[in-house]
């Protein structure tokens, strides 16, 4: 469950007709909920960007791994198609973004990853531009992306 960035309104997963989706509802209880996302794979965990441009959750189903996928949204207020925002062979999940919207923290395995806002630019740990080919994708511990590749690793109990 998550406050939308407005204060108006409450985000939060619940296990519906067989499935889990993502709905919100106005903070005071008035008027009807509405379904955010309804679809095969079970979402939960949403958070909202600063600006409500993209809805983060955590999507699977019980004989796949949950991945991290965000929705943009658009002009009339509905989201986008999920989107993954990083294929692993581990869990993913629990993303949250920021209070500045420019990072995203999620658990991935056993650590913790961080990431750049969907569609940025840029370079997330001491300025590095050195992109490493893939090796995050199979690893657990700290991994930073970027919306061009993946940028530098660490583990979760060291430097980087």
């Amino acid at each position: 469950m998550v406050w939308t960035p407005s204060g108006d309104e409450i985000t939060f997963a619940s296990f519906r007709g067989g499935k889990i989706g993502i709905y919100s509802k106005r903070w005071d209880g008035d008027g009807k909920e509405r379904v955010l996302v309804s679809t095969p794979m079970n979402e939960r965990n949403p958070d909202w960007s600063p600006g409500q441009k993209y809805l983060m959750s955590t999507a699977g189903a019980p004989q796949t791994k949950s991945q991290v996928v965000y929705r943009e949204r658009r002009e009339d207020g509905t989201l986008g198609e999920p989107v993954f925002f990083s294929k692993s062979a581990f869990n993913q999940g629990m993303a949250r973004f920021s209070p500045d919207g420019r990072f995203v923290a999620y658990v991935r395995g056993r650590g913790i990853a961080a990431a750049v806002e969907p569609g940025r630019q840029g370079d997330l740990l001491h300025g590095t531009a050195q992109a490493l080919r893939g090796e995050c994708a199979n690893q657990t511990g700290l991994c930073a992306r970027s919306a061009g590749g993946i940028v530098r690793e660490a583990s979760a109990t060291g430097g980087v």
